[in-house]
């Protein structure tokens, strides 16, 4: 029997006396593991196929317990065709009953993978053409409808969105009553399938995107580049380029660009330029456009100058007795994007990296594998990300001896560099008989509003480690 205090409290969840004696609940002490204690609780008895299976005890404060074996459905028995309503918990199903809805729920919300593995489920479903879901908009919702999904292969699968002052079915009844209800299902639409989208819910960023407002790539900060490539946010860079090229060069001074004319910060790994103090000079000598030392040396005002901005701006992952994985260096930025708001995070060289390769996996394999988690990363947190990498396959001119262009094919894992980065370029020079110019080529380009293939030049200044652009610019590599 109920008791008074339970009587009320059920009142207070929209839940009648006569709704109460409908499910037979009753009151009765029950010892809560979690809260290593005994409670006064309601108990609601689970009956399928009229046999009763156990029982779930909630008590004043809606915490729970309960003695079923495994995951269960509630209040089976009676439904009615043609739609089959499923809400969170027992307290939704009875405050439901009460408006008139017969609805079920399953016995642990926690847990929305184990629907599938009750047994008698499309017994269940079985007659019913359409199911409606009625859940609380909460993020475990979210997990829900995806798993639910995932069951319902025969029947057209519904949500419902609550007015906006309501965040469970028992808000709505509180607030709207039966006609707050009613015009929740009558406003049903069609449950998204997970991982299956439609055009029409992107249409506020298809309109951003013709507008140019949605996808914006910043100025390189040299025009000659700029009118081949751009900086998109969300993409992924590989920079490639035979040795000594000067790769590591064009990227700082891309890093500093990007720092001044776009406010952009940056987590860098590169035990290429390591110690951080000699790193710290290629930038500031880039910054102040002085040596840090010789004829017109920086001096110590032009040194704080310069630290003024490579501080705030600028983070390193230093190496340490073991090499970084690639998921060190992500968990860094991961943390970097909440504490410093990185909008850039450049990886040099590629090679410097711990890899780790699963059992049986190859070297294009795995080069397949880090790609494709680094522009997952990248898309999610719209962070630009740049990877250098030393060409293994190089081949040399046979006339003039100097090493020919190497594209992303000539890269340790050859063509996934090309298959998944978005875009790629070459830093390149002359190293037998050098003319005094770099070139960046851009190799392959994904989007066009980020830039096409072709070539930019420039000269470099050995002291200040400044590249100045060269305006004209080289013979597009395609038509496109």
């Amino acid at each position: 029997m109920l008791s008074e205090g339970s009587l009320k409290w059920l009142e207070n969840h929209c839940i009648s006396q006569e709704t109460a004696e409908h499910f037979n609940l009753d009151t009765e002490e029950r010892h809560f593991p979690e809260l290593q204690c005994n409670r006064r609780a309601i108990r609601i008895p689970y009956v399928v196929n009229g046999t009763d299976i156990g029982s779930r005890w909630v008590d004043s404060k809606e915490n729970w317990t309960g003695d079923l074996p495994s995951q269960q459905l509630w209040n089976i028995d009676g439904r009615k065709p043609p739609t089959i309503f499923i809400c969170d918990n027992e307290l939704a199903v009875m405050a439901l009953h009460g408006v008139g809805i017969h609805a079920i729920c399953p016995s642990d919300y926690t847990n929305p993978k184990a629907m599938a593995d009750i047994p008698y489920l499309h017994d269940v479903l079985s007659g019913f053409p359409d199911v409606c879901l009625l859940l609380s908009k909460t993020q475990e919702s979210v997990a829900w409808e995806r798993e639910l999904s995932k069951v319902f292969v025969k029947q057209k699968a519904y949500t419902t969105r609550f007015q906006d002052d309501c965040v469970t079915v028992l808000d709505v009844i509180k607030k709207h009553g039966k006609n707050g209800v009613d015009d929740c299902v009558e406003k049903k639409h069609a449950l998204p399938l997970h991982g299956v989208h439609s055009f029409s819910e992107f249409w506020g960023e298809i309109k951003d995107y013709a507008k140019g407002n949605k996808f914006k790539s910043y100025s390189t900060g040299w025009g000659n580049l700029d009118k081949i490539f751009t900086m998109q946010p969300g993409s992924v860079n590989v920079i490639g380029g035979i040795p000594s090229a000067g790769k590591s060069e064009v990227v700082d001074q891309l890093i500093v660009n990007m720092v001044q004319n776009h406010g952009w910060r940056w987590l860098v790994y590169s035990p290429e330029s390591y110690p951080a103090c000699c790193h710290w000079g290629k930038l500031a000598e880039k910054i102040t456009g002085k040596p840090l030392w010789g004829t017109n040396h920086m001096e110590y005002d032009d040194m704080v100058k310069a630290m003024e901005i490579i501080q705030p701006n600028i983070k390193l992952i230093l190496p340490d007795e073991e090499e970084k994985t690639v998921d060190d260096v992500l968990d860094a930025a991961r943390l970097s994007l909440i504490r410093f708001g990185i909008k850039g995070l450049l990886i040099d060289p590629f090679n410097s990296m711990d890899h780790i390769m699963r059992s049986g996996e190859n070297e294009h394999q795995y080069i397949g594998r880090f790609l494709s988690t680094i522009r997952n990363f990248a898309r999610i947190h719209n962070l630009w990300i740049g990877v250098v990498c030393h060409p293994v396959k190089m081949t040399k001119n046979e006339t003039t001896g100097e090493y020919n262009i190497p594209t992303s094919y000539s890269l340790a894992g050859s063509s996934n560099w090309f298959n998944k980065a978005d875009n790629i370029l070459c830093v390149y020079r002359k190293i037998i008989v050098p003319d005094g110019t770099v070139s960046v080529f851009t190799q392959k380009i994904k989007n066009k509003f980020v830039g096409r293939t072709g070539e930019a030049r420039f000269t470099w200044d050995r002291s200040s480690g400044r590249f100045t652009p060269i305006e004209e610019m080289g013979e597009y590599l395609d038509d496109d």
